[in-house]
């Protein structure tokens, strides 16, 4: 077993995903490295605010009733996570630009 590799949870490796393409977002808008370092560190806290993970079963007898439901729910949550997650990349970058303009 000692050349089982770890690898990060789904979790983790969602973070870095979203860590990437917020990086290469500010980047193209020309934000400094010290910039997006700074709204990096400020955003960590929140994202993982944002993480849910949880594992459930129902019995069968109920499962389709409960399917269709369940898909709905995660769709507008996953929608309400990415409006959240926008929102408070917005806040961050204004204050940042606020930052540079003094």
């Amino acid at each position: 077993m000692d050349n089982v590799i770890a690898f990060p949870v789904k979790s983790v490796r969602a973070r870095a995903e979203i860590e990437r393409i917020i990086r290469n977002h500010l980047q193209e808008a020309g934000a400094s490295h010290d910039e997006t370092e700074a709204i990096i560190s400020n955003m960590k806290e929140f994202l993982e605010l944002l993480e849910l993970d949880f594992d459930f079963s129902i019995p069968s007898s109920v499962a389709s009733v409960i399917e269709s439901q369940l898909s709905e729910f995660s769709a507008a949550l996953k929608e309400r996570t990415n409006q959240l997650m926008v929102e408070r990349l917005k806040a961050e970058i204004a204050h940042v630009a606020s930052r540079r303009s003094h």
